[in-house]
């Protein structure tokens, strides 16, 4: 009886043991078919899309397949949750779930993440990197330095780039993962910040445009027509950060160009109950630092702009042709920046080009209350220096920035800036309304050099 009982136990235990290997084999080949074809599903709602592939190439992932949160998703692209944007360390102080290893000097590697910290509080006394390889193994922890990335300004939380010491070879080759702590054990850390290499490595894009301040009360209208004729000035890749009371429209009418991988829509989300006040410009040096960083040696040269703002060539067809012409220039080769002279465009003169399509009536649809504000102006006046001017970074040369002026930068690799003659380019600003605007420098003189966008953006030909 005895032998009869140990044989029908020692046949259940080989009946769950051989179970278990064939769960255990399912699961592998489950998670292998999720990585070869699903790999945003680790981390959101569906495959990769084209937009992403570029920047999740870049991250080293835990073999072990861990299931991570969905805050995870390295995108950050719109929609997400704020859990899934931001890390909140405390009330004052919060940290982008992006990471970022920067290899552009080999001799010091460190690092890097964007923290946005409410300027009236003290910063954290210390903060420590808890450092994971693919295997989930903890490389180092490592303790860090705060850099502030922000000028004077009227809004409330500012940037800090959160910086590493500098890591050993060994700790460079396999980085996944990084948890903060504020313990210098790293005992007790808050949730995961995936880590994106910025390598030496030829960019995707030759040119590309961020809209340097989140977006919550702009009219889809007005963002469409930003992009559209960024896109005729030579963009390639197009960045928007949203707000969450942004209008739901704003996307909808976007996603034409986010289908063909020209527009990427980001959320960002600072704002209560995030953080303890809302910020006046939501934190807009962070929105800047972010999207450099974010395009660092993916983007080879980034324009920073509001949505009524362009950067516009005066002897070129498009910006990419001006630049490349910059290249030929030995002190704008050595800029980490090109600046641009803002100029003011006035005036209710609509361009010529107008008129002439109205008269022709050979466009039906087009009509002067639903055109573009760039084609209703046609003067414009100089207003020279200070903070007015706006620019075009190299991603590879900045480490923080503002709207308008690098605050640091690769000075071993870099010279600051680059100043754009008025002859060749200049910033055209588009104001709803210039009331209580400090005035021009200059006089007033017509330009017409967005004519030749006309029936690229309307679709409207009467040549």
């Amino acid at each position: 009886m005895l032998k009869t009982v140990f044989r029908l136990e020692l046949y259940t235990k080989r009946s769950v043991l051989i179970k278990c290997s064939i769960a255990v084999v399912l699961s592998v080949v489950l998670l292998l078919s999720v990585w070869q074809g699903h790999v945003r599903g680790m981390f959101g709602n569906g495959p990769m899309t084209v937009n992403e592939t570029m920047i999740e190439e870049d991250i080293i992932l835990p073999a072990s397949f861990k299931k991570l949160n969905p805050a995870n998703n390295i995108s950050l692209q719109h929609p997400n949750t704020r859990n899934g944007l931001w890390i909140k360390i405390s009330q004052s102080f919060i940290v982008r779930r992006i990471g970022y290893l920067d290899k552009r000097d080999l001799n010091n590697i460190t690092i890097t993440l964007l923290s946005m910290q409410d300027k009236r509080k003290h910063l954290p006394q210390e903060i420590f990197l808890k450092i994971y390889d693919q295997d989930n193994r903890v490389v180092a922890c490592l303790s860090t330095s705060f850099e502030l990335g922000a000028l004077k300004g009227r809004d409330t939380y500012v940037l800090y780039l959160i910086r590493s010491s500098r890591l050993m070879d060994y700790q460079t080759k396999s980085i996944s993962y990084v948890k903060i702590s504020t313990n210098k054990q790293c005992v007790s850390d808050f949730d995961t910040i995936l880590i994106r290499t910025v390598g030496d490595k030829p960019p995707k894009y030759d040119f590309g445009m961020c809209l340097h301040k989140a977006i919550e009360n702009i009219s889809p209208k007005v963002i469409h027509d930003w992009v559209k004729l960024n896109i005729a000035l030579g963009a390639e890749v197009i960045m928007l950060y949203l707000q969450t009371k942004a209008p739901q429209e704003i996307f909808n009418v976007l996603l034409p160009f986010i289908n063909k991988g020209v527009v990427e829509v980001l959320d960002w989300q600072l704002e209560p109950p995030l953080t303890n006040v809302s910020s006046s410009s939501y934190g807009q040096t962070g929105v800047i630092s972010e999207c450099i960083w974010y395009n660092m040696h993916r983007v080879k040269y980034l324009g920073l702009n509001d949505a009524d703002e362009f950067f516009v060539p005066l002897k070129h067809n498009n910006v990419q042709d001006m630049l490349r012409y910059l290249e030929n220039i030995q002190e704008a080769r050595r800029a980490g920046s090109y600046i641009f002279t803002n100029a003011l465009i006035k005036g209710h003169k609509v361009l010529p080009i107008v008129k002439k399509t109205l008269n022709s009536k050979k466009c039906d649809s087009l009509s002067v209350d639903t055109l573009p504000s760039y084609f209703k102006r046609s003067e414009y006046c100089l207003e020279k220096g200070g903070q007015s001017v706006k620019m075009i970074v190299k991603p590879d040369a900045v480490f923080t920035a503002w709207g308008h002026v690098l605050i640091t930068y690769r000075s071993d690799k870099y010279t600051k800036e680059y100043i754009i003659p008025d002859t060749l380019g200049l910033s055209y600003h588009y104001r709803s309304h210039w009331n209580n605007y400090h005035g021009c420098r200059t006089l007033r003189k017509e330009t017409r050099i967005i004519e030749k966008f006309f029936t690229n953006i309307t679709q409207c030909n009467v040549v």
